[in-house]
């Protein structure tokens, strides 16, 4: 059993890939193992949708055993350095937040995905920023993730900066990472 925490713990189901589990499945085996949240592939949840599957029910089953879908993963590139695939992106975007919303889920993943070389702290904050209006409207907050394998975005202080750059403020006690 996972510890009492004020934090929701929760399964990345990257870890389930191997056995190729059903999204309802992925979310059964995290309740098993006492997680309280799940972290699901979009990829994984359009696929169950696209076989017959319907979103309702497969809230109801997170609902059923106790898991709250917390986050969702995507790889939009939101910031492409090519103006029209990032406007193809946010449109993508688009559809997988409403997915996430239908499924309750507060969040979706932001990494540095697509060709971003190049591109200045500016430049990553003025498309955050656009990608942080999408998820206002649609009731899913983008979290913007750093990678230290990235081309850019790959430290707490890179992350930081392009918080600041988007308007969106970085955390109070961000100085010590800066």
């Amino acid at each position: 059993m996972i510890l009492d925490s004020p934090f929701v713990f929760t399964l990345n189901t990257s870890t389930l890939r191997p056995f190729a589990l059903s999204v309802p499945d992925q979310i059964r085996v995290a309740a098993g193992a006492g997680y309280k949240g799940i972290e699901l592939w979009l990829r994984d949840v359009v696929a169950y949708a696209d076989a017959g599957g319907n979103l309702a029910d497969l809230k109801a089953i997170a609902e059923d055993v106790g898991v709250r879908v917390i986050n969702g993963i995507a790889m939009s590139r939101w910031t492409d350095v090519n103006p029209e695939i990032r406007a193809a992106e946010l449109e993508q975007a688009r559809a997988e937040m409403d997915v996430l919303a239908r499924l309750g889920c507060p969040a979706i993943a932001a990494p540095p995905a697509g060709n971003v070389r190049g591109l200045t702290i500016e430049t990553l904050g003025a498309n955050f920023a656009a990608l942080l209006s999408l998820g206002e409207s649609m009731g899913v907050e983008p979290v913007l993730e750093f990678w230290s394998h990235a081309a850019v975005v790959r430290t707490i202080s890179d992350a930081i900066k392009v918080l600041d750059a988007a308007g969106a403020g970085a955390p109070p006690d961000a100085a010590r990472f800066s």
